[in-house]
């Protein structure tokens, strides 16, 4: 069974996110924050092999559409590996590791394909 990130939990990581960095809180757009529950389940299978799809997919979306009036990119960060952990997952690299590839979204380099394709490639059994 996959555990989803509900909208409240979602709330709550960018109210971290901003108690954390700072920033103007408040939503910026809210049909893109009730959107994002569609960017989780990419075509194809919901099996646990798409959990790394579905993480990369929410965290483009996020990062993509700018729900919030900041902290966007901290909270695609987070919510990604809320969602992996909430579902068994961790990733096996260092914090900056993760902001370099949440950058790499953000700057256009990257897609959600080669977001994915790092998050398997970096994924582990949460301990």
């Amino acid at each position: 069974m996959i555990v989803w990130l509900e909208r409240e939990v979602l709330l709550a990581l960018h109210d971290a996110v901003l108690a954390t960095a700072g920033g103007e809180p408040g939503i910026a757009d809210y049909l893109a924050l009730e959107v994002l529950r569609l960017h989780q389940v990419p075509r194809g299978s919901l099996g646990r092999d798409a959990l790394p799809a579905m993480a990369a997919a929410q965290a483009c979306a996020l990062i993509e559409r700018r729900p919030f009036h900041a902290a966007n990119r901290a909270t695609a960060a987070a919510a990604m590996e809320t969602f992996l952990a909430l579902n068994g997952l961790e990733l096996a690299v260092p914090e900056e590791d993760v902001a370099v590839a949440i950058r790499a979204v953000a700057d256009q380099d990257w897609d959600g394909s080669h977001l994915t394709a790092w998050l398997e490639a970096n994924l582990r059994p949460a301990a």
